[in-house]
């Protein structure tokens, strides 16, 4: 009798809708490397506004430098080429090292000592140094992001997923339905269409049409039928 309310209670779908979300992470920690400015991005596309306008944000994971560009369409060629214009402006306008304008009119320490020769040579030790000193950055991070994820994983809880099984989608993530306190946590269900791996998933309606971008694990729960 426990067994059967437990079997039925699980298959409800109302129960299911407005269950608790699962906070446990479920995979474990993928850490990324960047051990010096630049030498990684994330790029995302942010709109449409009120203006119907979109724009491309870019930012380097090591510094957190930021940069955006407005876009009036997202088309594949305007896209592609907002982001190149992006980098390519940042990097060789957005990051030259200038004078301040007040230190014209009443010069800084820096600028009344300052020595063409001295400067020189600090230069090309910087430079000798270099790659030695990014091998050191690269072992550091690569310790810390260790520590991290071993303690990160000490709370995962896997849940994986086979194509075919039905999800629950979270739906502060999704926001397909609104949003409040006694509003449905999970909307769906959907079908796995596709495992890449790593926690990711490609989803499909029961109808057969395909769900844009991929899905992490974190956000799926299982659909009891």
């Amino acid at each position: 009798m426990y067994r059967d309310t437990k079997e039925i209670i699980k298959a409800c779908v109302s129960c299911q809708r407005h269950a608790p979300q699962i906070h446990m992470p479920a995979h474990e920690l993928i850490p990324v490397t960047f051990a010096w400015s630049f030498y990684k991005w994330a790029i995302d596309l942010v709109g449409p506004f009120p203006d119907g306008k979109y724009l491309v944000v870019a930012i380097d994971f090591f510094t957190k430098w930021v940069e955006a560009k407005p876009l009036k369409s997202i088309t594949g060629n305007r896209l592609q080429m907002g982001k190149s214009n992006l980098l390519t402006e940042t990097l060789l306008c957005g990051l030259r090292q200038v004078v301040i304008s007040a230190e014209i009119a009443v010069p800084s320490q820096r600028v009344m000592e300052f020595n063409d020769e001295s400067n020189v040579i600090n230069l090309k030790e910087n430079l000798d140094l270099l790659e030695e000193r990014h091998d050191i950055a690269a072992i550091r991070e690569a310790s810390n992001k260790q520590k991290n994820a071993k303690y990160y994983n000490q709370r995962v809880r896997e849940r994986t997923f086979r194509p075919g099984d039905c999800v629950w989608h979270n739906n502060n993530a999704s926001r397909v339905e609104d949003i409040g306190k006694l509003r449905p946590n999970c909307e769906g269900s959907y079908v796995i269409a596709e495992t890449l791996g790593n926690g990711a998933y490609n989803l499909k309606t029961h109808d057969g049409k395909f769900v844009p971008r991929t899905w992490h694990a974190t956000n799926l729960k299982k659909f009891y039928i």
